[in-house]
């Protein structure tokens, strides 16, 4: 009986350990099928998997909250077409190491969200200096911790204004 409840609880570590194995593929509204989203959110995870660094070209989202990553799990190649980056709840103890990587690592990034980590901080005042320094060191992002950035409150401003303006005339 024991031997036998072992063995379904290996099976289900198995078959889970598949789903997180390769990545999901995400359909474009084109219908092609070359983008993918990755969530190896609560998995454990003390490093990026292999898998993740070999798929890196096709990668445009990673859901990794609630690991055990640290800022240095990020000195990684570059991964040119990821917009969306999620790594809350894991154990990143310096925003500046971890933002140094992920500039140099992920050039394209829109969305970042790293709160809950020891590193980021609690009170109101601090928060808003960190967003913008990140916002500042990382150009392309919009959207850190789900707010806007001032860039992307800037362009959205600049377009209102221009079709203002255009409408007017």
């Amino acid at each position: 009986m024991v031997f036998t409840q072992a063995c379904v609880a290996h099976q289900s570590f198995q078959e889970s350990a598949k789903l997180v194995r390769e990545p999901r593929n995400s359909t474009r509204s084109n219908g092609s099928k070359n983008n993918a989203l990755v969530d190896i959110s609560y998995q454990g995870q003390k490093n990026i998997p292999d898998w993740i660094i070999r798929n890196r070209l096709i990668i445009v989202e990673i859901r990794a909250n609630g690991n055990y990553f640290n800022e240095n799990v990020f000195n990684m190649p570059i991964f040119p077409n990821l917009k969306k980056l999620s790594i809350t709840n894991n154990r990143i103890r310096n925003i500046g190491i971890l933002i140094n990587h992920i500039k140099r690592s992920c050039p394209n990034l829109e969305t970042l969200n790293v709160d809950g980590n020891p590193g980021w901080p609690n009170d109101f005042a601090t928060i808003q200096t960190y967003r913008k320094t990140v916002a500042s060191h990382i150009k392309s992002l919009q959207v850190l911790n789900g707010m806007d950035t001032y860039r992307r409150k800037r362009s959205t401003m600049s377009v209102t204004s221009s079709t203002d303006s255009e409408m007017s005339m």
